[in-house]
């Protein structure tokens, strides 16, 4: 079985949100931070 990772937001709506808002919703919710809340989310629900 191979899990792979998938994009929830598309980028066409990251682009709407203001300055602040965008640096933060790609902060929380791309790259290594993202990752990592994803993989606690996972973990508490095993």
């Amino acid at each position: 079985m191979v899990l792979s990772e998938h994009l929830l937001t598309p980028a066409r709506l990251v682009d709407e949100l203001g300055g602040i808002e965008r640096l933060v919703f790609k902060l929380l919710f791309t790259g290594k931070t993202y990752r990592k809340i994803y993989r606690l989310y996972e973990l508490g629900n095993g």
